[in-house]
């Protein structure tokens, strides 16, 4: 597939650099300094007075339509007081102006920032897949579920987080059952009604007062026989 790239003032085209490299290394051909609002600082001289530095890559792309292209960091960003601003940059195959990026810079003492002429970052070319966005009530159930960050190896399903609390609750009650039997074997009917009301009326939603009036009445008919 070809890409059409048209090379502005002082542009380079950029490159891979091994025959199995799956991005496109870009070159700085200028660089401007910015302020904490992301303004370019006029007349710059001296000290580094920024905390931001936007690099112009020197090109434009037309890139087919369900195409776009990400700009991500090299490798060589470990070496540098840099990261990109954004993490990702997201070209559109609408796009036609000149690519650039802009870095944070971690470390305004450093005087090791990438400098025009370098290889700052790299242009990856993916294949965008046609969507449509369906408005829906429920969503399937999954092993995760809605487990989020860190949640991956340990996530149960709604079922067996359901079953789990449930053991929970029941070895607590069995535990509680048996030692007011050994403790006050004479109050137990009256201890196990002041209990069952009390846990009927903490239930959070319909479904666990069923739930729970429905064990209670059990366990009061098996203890009571």
């Amino acid at each position: 597939m070809d890409i059409k790239i048209k090379l502005l003032e002082g542009g380079k085209m950029p490159i891979k650099t091994t025959k199995g490299a799956a991005a496109y290394d870009c070159f700085a051909v200028e660089r401007d300094e910015l302020d904490e609002f992301g303004e370019i600082i006029e007349d710059w001289n001296g000290p580094l007075p920024t905390t931001m530095m936007k690099y112009y890559l020197g090109f434009a792309l037309e890139l087919p339509e369900g195409y776009c292209a990400k700009i991500i960091p090299r490798s060589s960003i470990i070496e540098r007081p840099q990261r990109l601003a954004n993490n990702i940059g997201l070209i559109a195959s609408d796009y036609r102006g000149e690519v650039t990026a802009v870095f944070d810079i971690m470390d305004i003492d450093r005087n090791d920032l990438y400098q025009i002429g370098d290889r700052v970052c790299q242009m990856l070319i993916e294949k965008v897949e046609p969507t449509t966005l369906v408005e829906v009530e429920e969503l399937s159930d999954t092993e995760r579920g809605s487990g989020g960050y860190g949640s991956t190896g340990i996530a149960m399903s709604k079922k067996e987080h359901m079953l789990m609390k449930w053991l929970i609750l029941i070895i607590i009650y069995v535990i509680i059952f048996g030692l007011i039997l050994i403790i006050t074997p004479e109050n137990f009917v009256e201890i196990v009604a002041i209990i069952y009301f009390i846990t009927l009326l903490t239930t959070i939603n319909n479904a666990q007062f069923k739930a729970m009036k429905a064990f209670s009445s059990w366990l009061a008919e098996k203890i009571l026989k």
